[in-house]
């Protein structure tokens, strides 16, 4: 096969592999449409962003065609669909996976420290060392897992999933 017509070959095939993709962008994406925000059950948590900037979170309550409308403690908030730039939805996180991802890291650094403490002691080139290397490494490390263990469990962060943006 001659070189200009396989050089041409591959540049319609990697532009008909790309034409779904291009195709899917033209038609939007259709969860962040307010058909998505009034989709939403009550009593879902929500975070909303204002075109000015404010932030605003609440408890929905109902979403219609030109309202979105929030509970937040005792008050009741009505935001005109015109004033909203961004809805998220607030999604609890798992603790056993904040823990475990906690105790890895917090045993990493804790072993790090461990066994730089450890060669720090002693010369890197003594044999002697290493012993103490490995001792100090593992102390560390269940001290790191313990700390990270406790961080994980005290702080979870939930997670914003975005729902509508206006464009």
């Amino acid at each position: 096969m001659k070189p200009k017509v396989l050089v041409v070959n591959i540049v319609l095939v990697v532009l008909l592999s790309n034409a779904g993709s291009v195709i899917a962008q033209k038609m939007g994406n259709p969860t962040l449409e307010w058909q998505a925000v009034k989709a939403l059950p009550a009593g879902d948590h929500l975070r909303v962003q204002l075109k000015d900037g404010k932030k605003i979170e609440g408890t929905m309550r109902n979403a219609s065609d030109s309202v979105l409308m929030l509970t937040r403690g005792t008050t009741d908030t009505d935001l005109n669909r015109d004033t909203i730039a961004k809805v998220y939805r607030v999604v609890p996180r798992s603790v056993s996976r904040s823990v475990g991802k906690s105790t890895a890291m917090g045993a990493g650094i804790g072993f790090g420290t461990g066994a730089v403490v450890g060669i720090w002691g002693g010369s890197y080139e003594d044999l002697d060392t290493l012993p103490l290397v490995g001792f100090l490494g593992g102390f560390g490390a269940a001290i790191g897992a313990g700390i990270g263990a406790l961080v994980g469990a005290v702080y979870v962060k939930p997670k914003r999933v975005l729902i509508y943006e206006f464009k």
